[in-house]
């Protein structure tokens, strides 16, 4: 009888989850998600950003104080930079393909892309305001290269779009430009990765659809840690966490979620971080 019991309450509980889910208009989520132009895509930031983490025990930073020549075509994106209207972009090419054309510009302050004095301009502007863009205390930047996903991001606190101007005009005109810098290499403690990622789903939604649904969770007893979070306009990240000890019907139910959530309406963040820890 027991057995029964369980059986019929667990059948009760996933119906009304599943009927619970289905009065949530769930949106669909506008990409990119993974915002992978800046030095820190949000898979990780966000990651290291919840609660039960932390930044000096999830990534491990060496510094190698030789200066090196570095070639623009190998970096993957920078940290500081702000696209005209302030877009999200998938890649740093885009990133460049976001600034405006002589047509589309009314300013007077256009970084342009398109000619030679144009590119020799921006190369001008970054040579002479290196020091101040690195914002070290000599004036050579830092590019981090990141092992995991064998990408190369530079730090700096300002010319992100004359970085990304240059950039775009380097790749469609088969140009180059080196500027020197230090590198410093990151590597994921990936034990520490798993630890974090053991026992939380990881959804981001939109933000329409992020309030309610963490409204939802909690009401059906799944621990939300944190509640949920807004990232970017409109995306929000939400955090489940499924012990066992804390609610024993947590995994299944989350598997319930997943099962009803339409295709496009969500990232599962938790299973783009596995793939990569491994």
């Amino acid at each position: 009888m027991k057995i029964l019991g369980w059986i019929h309450h667990t059948l009760k509980t996933d119906h009304g989850f599943r009927n619970a889910l289905k009065t949530i208009s769930f949106k669909e989520l506008q990409k990119p998600i993974i915002q992978t132009a800046k030095y820190e895509p949000h898979a990780f930031s966000l990651f290291e950003n919840l609660p039960w983490m932390s930044r000096k025990t999830l990534v491990h930073s060496r510094l190698v104080a030789k200066k090196r020549q570095f070639s623009i075509l190998n970096l993957s994106g920078v940290w500081a930079g702000k696209t005209p209207g302030s877009i999200h972009v998938d890649t740093f090419l885009d990133y460049g393909k976001a600034l405006k054309s002589v047509a589309e510009y009314i300013n007077e302050n256009r970084i342009g892309y398109e000619t030679e004095t144009e590119f020799k301009d921006n190369i001008r502007y970054l040579n002479t305001h290196l020091k101040h863009i690195a914002g070290t205390d000599d004036g050579i930047p830092i590019v981090c290269y990141r092992e995991w996903d064998d990408s190369y991001y530079l730090i700096n606190i300002d010319g992100g779009n004359h970085f990304a101007a240059v950039y775009r005009q380097c790749v469609e005109q088969k140009r180059d430009f080196k500027f020197p810098c230090r590198i410093e290499h990151q590597t994921l403690n990936i034990e520490e990765c798993r630890w974090g990622l053991k026992d939380h789903g990881l959804l981001i939604l939109p933000t329409s659809s992020a309030r309610p649904l963490a409204k939802l969770l909690a009401e059906f007893g799944l621990r939300i840690e944190p509640f949920w979070f807004e990232f970017q306009p409109g995306k929000s990240l939400i955090s489940i966490g499924l012990d066992e000890t804390i609610h024993p019907s947590g995994r299944r139910l989350y598997q319930c979620l997943i099962d009803v959530l339409p295709n496009g309406s969500y990232f599962d963040l938790g299973g783009h971080l596995r793939k990569i820890v491994g």
